[in-house]
């Protein structure tokens, strides 16, 4: 039996999960790709930030607001396809030991060739911004 005949077109799927400890903190990187037959794949990276067994969302985190999005709109514009008027903050986010990184999916702000654009700040580049009771947390001690 010949596949490629049988069966002419492909399909691929990919899903990987890695997972990051800091003490009661688990951070779940998810990496899901798939390939339907065009000119190129699709992935996209959803990072999930556990303390103690409970999601945390960036609500609980962060006061988002006008200044907010355009300090990350200020580091991911030098690639961006759409206009600053339609950025929007990310609910896709990661947390270390050093701050935060918003992860854009591909084509959501960017082309295809530039990957999952990605906005790092440290802790104290977004302090103004941190909602007094994740400060407490001890997160990452």
């Amino acid at each position: 039996m010949n596949l490629s005949d049988d069966f002419p077109f492909t399909y691929e799927t990919e899903e990987k999960v890695e997972i990051y400890y800091t003490n009661d903190n688990n951070v779940f990187k998810n990496f899901f790709y798939i390939y339907s037959g065009g000119a190129h794949g699709m992935y996209s990276l959803v990072y999930e930030t556990f303390y103690r067994g409970k999601k945390i969302t960036l609500d609980e985190i962060l006061v988002k607001n006008e200044k907010l999005r355009l300090k990350i709109w200020d580091k991911v514009k030098e690639n961006a396809y759409i206009e600053e008027n339609e950025f929007k903050i990310t609910e896709n986010f990661k947390l270390n030991p050093y701050g935060v990184t918003f992860v854009y999916a591909p084509y959501e702000v960017a082309p295809y060739s530039f990957g999952s654009p990605e906005a790092f700040f440290t802790f104290d580049e977004i302090s103004e911004f941190l909602k007094d009771e994740f400060k407490d947390t001890n997160l990452f001690l």
